[in-house]
């Protein structure tokens, strides 16, 4: 078998402790895949060491990074040009045309990564002030490194200094206008302060970028309701139950009930609420559906 070796780095905030990361198996083109572009042969991911499913998913906490490994069928010719993807849209890994001869004659070692993954695993055992340091460091010798400047704002947003949370992070969409990850986690800051106006607007650049990240319509949905904003708020929750990630998500039909009752769609929200019921395996919840269900007169 083929072996290659992956490491993911939560520095989402809106994804929190609650980020995972997983490889569906037998998917064809639309999962993980080495395509050697000279031949134009297509190597298919066979297992690897995280969850299948979004059910199933391996969790990343925040400001942390994690290893894993996927496994593709032996690959016994020489590759000089691949592409590795999952997926054919940015909601998925890409790695493209990726010249392996230059590569391999090229091989230095990245101190700066070093740094990092040192800093990361500092940062989640609460040991700020060494993971500040390191951070800062880098950041001296270069101002604009993004994964620096947001781990930065992350580590000043948990300790409750959004003042710094919200400079590093502008400082990063000023440096990286085009990465969503600045947007996002500024939007947080935002709604933490009540601030909905321009969280929405951050929450929105962010899906201008990459609207293929269902994770962020959720997050713009959540936004509209504070807002008291529910038509927009259930168009959102429509998008994200549409995809994979939250077809089977009792929680997004919940709160699509919700915006539903306040658009006087009694009809569709009772749907939501037997869906979620159906869903759910708490019994809280379940109890807490049942009381919805009488109050809207769900007969």
């Amino acid at each position: 078998m083929t072996i290659a070796y992956f490491s993911y780095i939560n520095l989402n905030l809106s994804f929190g402790e609650d980020m995972y990361i997983w490889c569906e198996i037998n998917k064809g083109n639309e999962g993980f895949l080495i395509h050697d572009l000279e031949n134009d042969f297509k190597y298919y991911l066979t297992s690897s060491t995280i969850g299948t499913s979004k059910s199933s998913g391996t969790k990343v906490p925040l400001a942390s990074s994690y290893k894993f490994k996927v496994y593709f069928p032996a690959i016994k010719s020489t590759l000089h040009k691949i592409s590795i993807t999952n997926g054919t849209t940015s909601r998925g890994w890409q790695f493209r045309n990726i010249d392996l001869d230059k590569y391999k004659s090229n091989i230095i070692v990245d101190m700066d990564s070093y740094q990092k993954e040192y800093a990361y695993s500092t940062m989640h055992e609460g040991n700020f002030n060494e993971a500040i340091g390191i951070f800062t460091s880098i950041l001296q010798e270069n101002t604009e490194d993004i994964q620096s400047l947001n781990a930065m704002g992350i580590i000043s947003y948990v300790i409750d200094n959004n003042k710094d949370a919200e400079a590093y992070f502008s400082q990063a969409i000023d440096s990286h206008p085009n990465n969503s990850i600045g947007y996002i986690n500024r939007h947080q800051v935002y709604r933490s302060q009540k601030r909905y106006e321009e969280a929405l607007q951050d929450i929105t650049k962010g899906i201008n970028i990459d609207n293929a990240q269902p994770d962020n319509y959720v997050q713009r949905a959540f936004i509209y309701m504070d807002m008291n904003i529910w038509d927009k708020a259930e168009i959102d929750w429509n998008t994200a139950i549409d995809t994979e990630d939250f077809k089977k998500d009792e929680n997004a039909y919940y709160y699509r009930a919700i915006c539903r009752i306040h658009l006087n769609n009694r009809e569709g929200a009772c749907d939501d609420i037997q869906i979620a019921y159906n869903l759910t395996t708490d019994k809280e919840f379940e109890k807490e559906l049942t009381e919805m269900w009488n109050k809207c007169k769900c007969f």
